[in-house]
């Protein structure tokens, strides 16, 4: 993800708690102010219920197939998932839908980066990228 990215973003989630019908809620206002932060519009999401990860995308095929359908229909260009994903998770991702892929944590460091001041502070975001 580049500062100041113009764009139009999907937010997934894989909520693993089968019985939180509110939490998840909270969670995803959550990402979507600190994407909006970035100056990226949300344009929906998309949830999965299940009780562990997959290991390909960290969501089920079907569901990724769900995100690739709404990319299209909405012009998204960028996905966001609040869980932490593994490399090869998002490698698999960008490749299957064709769009950048970023968890909440790579948007976390990219608003430090956008207001850090200082190189120190940008040495520690590279280190911590």
């Amino acid at each position: 993800m580049q500062a100041n990215v113009q764009g139009r973003a999907v937010l997934c989630m894989l909520k693993t708690n089968v019985h939180d019908h509110v939490v998840y809620h909270v969670k995803l206002i959550e990402l979507r102010r600190l994407v909006e932060t970035l100056g990226i519009e949300v344009i929906g999401d998309v949830v999965q219920t299940r009780n562990r990860p997959f290991a390909r995308f960290h969501v089920g095929s079907g569901k990724v197939k769900e995100i690739g359908r709404f990319i299209r229909r909405h012009n998204v260009n960028l996905v966001v998932f609040y869980n932490n994903l593994r490399s090869s998770q998002k490698l698999n991702l960008i490749q299957a839908l064709g769009v950048d892929v970023v968890d909440r944590y790579e948007v976390t460091l990219e608003i430090f980066d956008q207001l850090s001041s200082d190189n120190l502070s940008n040495l520690q975001i590279e280190s911590a990228r």
